[in-house]
């Protein structure tokens, strides 16, 4: 997923990549779902195409908006993605874009009426964390799936700034983002503490190894360890810092970082 709204999708583990879905399919379907209009053509057949506005008073500013995506063109990115099993997922992105698939991305469900965001922040991540599912966006903001209501809703942090990202394991929740700010919740992001992390850079990615440290990654190439389930983190020493963008763990002491300079293979023993 990226700029212009592209999603590709890889049937082979990465050795070729086909479009599945973009800014202008995405304009299509919430105007398709939102509008009562079965104008969409490139990712649903018609007599399948979603429909229906949502109602109440905040209908008119939908509209508005749904009209305003259109007019804008394809030029909103994607951020995120997540999928919880082969055919069910999440996208996000700018200004609030948040779409479903259960079909594997043939076609998208907008969920823009789902979460609670007033003011179309930008949805940076979905993660899932022991059972729940985060979101992470702009002024501090992290949303939590609540599944009996099948909507989004708004936690408070004691943070100002925008959480890139979301990581961490049962009882342990770490949101982090600019200037090396993370925060912790203990019980599923009702409070949360700030983390010293010791860095002054954009924290971008997160994760936990087999062995259940959690490991964060950085902008200027930090990487930060934690063995107390979040609650401080030591920095690896590195001989060749490597730009992360992302990281993901290979296994207990092995990560796999990426950015801009491509993928690394980094041990934390």
């Amino acid at each position: 997923m990226g700029h212009d709204g592209v999603v590709l999708h890889s049937a082979d583990g990465g050795a070729s990549w086909v479009k599945q879905f973009d800014g202008r399919a995405a304009a299509q379907v919430l105007i398709g779902h939102y509008m009562g209009t079965n104008s969409c053509g490139a990712c649903h057949a018609p007599e399948n195409t979603p429909v229906g506005a949502p109602g109440g008073p905040e209908t008119a500013a939908m509209m508005a908006e749904m009209k305003k995506f259109v007019d804008q063109g394809p030029d909103k990115p994607f951020l995120d993605v997540w999928f919880e099993s082969d055919t069910t997922g999440f996208i996000v992105g700018a200004f609030n874009l948040i779409f479903r698939t259960v079909d594997g991305g043939k076609s998208w469900t907008p969920w823009y009426d789902r979460i609670d965001n007033p003011k179309r922040f930008h949805l940076y991540a979905i993660r899932p964390v022991g059972k729940d599912l985060f979101i992470t966006s702009e002024q501090g903001t992290v949303f939590k799936l609540d599944q009996t209501k099948k909507r989004f809703t708004a936690l408070k942090t004691a943070y100002a700034g925008t959480f890139f990202g979301i990581t961490g394991k049962n009882g342990a929740v770490i949101a982090y983002g600019m200037r090396g700010n993370a925060f912790k919740s203990r019980d599923g992001g009702s409070t949360w503490q700030k983390i010293e992390t010791g860095i002054p850079v954009g924290l971008m990615g997160g994760t936990v190894t087999d062995d259940g440290k959690i490991v964060l990654v950085s902008q200027g190439g930090h990487v930060l360890v934690s063995s107390d389930d979040g609650t401080s983190f030591n920095q690896l020493k590195i001989d060749r810092p490597t730009p992360a963008a992302g990281v993901a763990a290979i296994d207990g002491n092995t990560l796999a970082l990426v950015g801009k300079r491509g993928v690394k293979v980094q041990t934390i023993r």
